[in-house]
């Protein structure tokens, strides 16, 4: 009922706010 990996959703959030901080 979900990506098959929430991790990875997980580290693309991560990433954008990494981005966003910048």
């Amino acid at each position: 009922a979900g990506p098959p990996s929430p991790a990875n959703h997980l580290r693309e959030v991560f990433y954008r706010m990494g981005l966003d901080d910048k």
